[in-house]
């Protein structure tokens, strides 16, 4: 495969969050593989997808007359075990199913606390900073584990 100008990669990661900010998670979606074809590492795919999906989130809040169901989703990255405490307006299969096309090897759902309160994610990462490795990626610790473990 051939090689990507620093340039090159940042006006892709700008239309790509160009995208993502206006809804167009697909686009957004092609425009990440387009740069992980160039050999770009794991490390890297986190802080794209985080950063894409923080803009679709902002893109979601924006609506405010629509009364969705937020969800609070707990995944595993198949490569790293790293896992994700995110929150999610959508479906949670259809999140999934986004941020497994962002993360190579995919993830895993590990569970999920539908009609959660809007500051518990943030409440969860504060908990667990300790473990935080990037964004709302997790060492997979013991007390994380543990938490996850007791959700019923």
């Amino acid at each position: 495969m051939g090689k990507i100008s620093v340039d090159e990669l940042n006006e892709l990661l700008k239309v790509a969050v160009e995208k993502a900010g206006n809804g167009d998670l697909e686009k957004a979606n092609e425009l990440l593989r387009t740069i992980r074809m160039f050999g770009l590492g794991t490390l890297l795919d986190l802080v794209l997808s985080e950063f894409v999906a923080s803009h679709y989130i902002a893109c979601l809040k924006e609506s405010k007359d629509d009364k969705r169901i937020l969800s609070v989703y707990f995944l595993k990255s198949k490569v790293s075990g790293l896992i994700k405490i995110g929150k999610t307006t959508d479906d949670v299969e259809n999140r999934i199913n986004q941020i497994s096309g962002m993360c190579a090897g995919g993830v895993e759902l590990v569970k999920v606390i539908n009609n959660a309160d809007e500051k518990l994610e943030s409440d969860l990462h504060r908990k667990f900073n300790d473990l935080q490795i990037n964004g709302e990626w997790f060492s997979p610790g013991a007390a994380l584990l543990d938490y996850i473990d007791k959700i019923r």
